[in-house]
């Protein structure tokens, strides 16, 4: 080992069948700069700000707040542990106003409706369907006002239609029971 050239090393760790060749680079630290640990902001804080956001409507109104603000909560989101086409979605909503194919997209995303659609499949009667969506979701809604539950079931079903067909038997069925009984919830 001793004929090696300078930055040339072997390493070697304990389970390893044979040790390895490694060339080294020197590494130039500028004392002047500090190291800064990443933060990463809980879920714990982040779903509960945007599901109260969404609930109350707030997220469509979003570029009317103090750019610092918002830029404060863009930086939580990224940082967030918050899926990636949650985050994708949320900020497409953020740069292009929050429409309502953007923001149905969002809540279809947020709840991870896709999987629990899947599951409500087999269920026709459109009040126990509803039920079991509400219950399934996941951050959970049912404390919400039912006009907001509602609202929020619309938007789903309604970016679920636009990537099933096979659904839009059912949203009829859901506009009807809508009309019928002022509401599911």
């Amino acid at each position: 080992m001793s004929r090696f050239k300078q930055g040339v090393a072997v390493i070697s760790q304990s389970g390893w069948i044979e040790p390895v060749l490694c060339a080294i680079h020197e590494f130039k630290y500028d004392r002047g700069k500090k190291y800064i640990k990443p933060i990463t902001i809980e879920d714990d804080k982040t779903t509960p700000t945007l599901l109260k956001m969404i609930m109350t409507k707030e997220i469509i109104h979003f570029s009317r707040k103090a750019r610092e603000e918002q830029q404060r909560f863009i930086t939580q989101i990224v940082k967030s542990k918050l899926r990636g086409s949650v985050k994708a979605t949320l900020l497409d909503c953020f740069e292009n106003h929050a429409d309502i194919v953007r923001l149905q997209k969002l809540i279809y995303e947020f709840f991870d409706s896709k999987e629990c659609l899947k599951k409500a499949e087999e269920i026709t009667n459109v009040s126990d369907w509803t039920h079991y969506v509400v219950s399934a979701i996941n951050p959970s809604i049912a404390e919400y006002p039912a006009n907001q539950i509602d609202a929020v079931i619309a938007l789903i079903l309604a970016e679920h239609v636009s990537r099933n067909l096979s659904y839009k038997g059912f949203v009829t069925q859901y506009a009807l029971y809508l009309k019928e009984n002022g509401g599911v919830m």
